[in-house]
């Protein structure tokens, strides 16, 4: 039996792709990317068992290195402050940021008042 010899890379790259039909390289596109598709994922899974082993052999529990990294505490943001402030009659206040969407009462509040500037309702620092 005989021994197929494999084409160098040379050789490949050097052939007149131009000459093949649309669907001869849709064919040899396909193929391609479903070679690239199993070698990706053959790496991966290689990779994969390689760091397995690795941690292992060193004495790590792969579930414990990675509760390690989520559990590390987030940054809690502190609440901004209110910049504007409603007052209805009956006592009930709404308050606003200025920050992200305006709030639909102060939304009502300026289509009620077109004339008058949001900074009306800036809440003042009294002593």
């Amino acid at each position: 039996m005989a021994v197929k010899k494999q084409p160098t890379i040379e050789a490949v790259l050097d052939f007149d792709f131009e000459q093949l039909e649309f669907e001869q390289l849709n064919s040899l596109s396909a193929k391609l990317h479903g070679i690239i598709s199993d070698r990706r994922e053959k790496e991966k899974q290689d990779f994969l068992n390689e760091t397995r082993e690795k941690a292992n052999q060193l004495g790590f529990d792969l579930e414990e290195i990675f509760r390690q990294d989520s559990e590390k505490p987030k940054k809690q943001r502190q609440p901004t402050k209110p910049k504007y402030e409603l007052v209805y009659d009956d006592g009930s206040r709404v308050t606003w940021s200025g920050k992200g969407r305006m709030k639909k009462e102060f939304a009502q509040w300026k289509e009620e008042n077109p004339d008058s500037s949001i900074d009306e309702l800036l809440i003042t620092e009294e002593d």
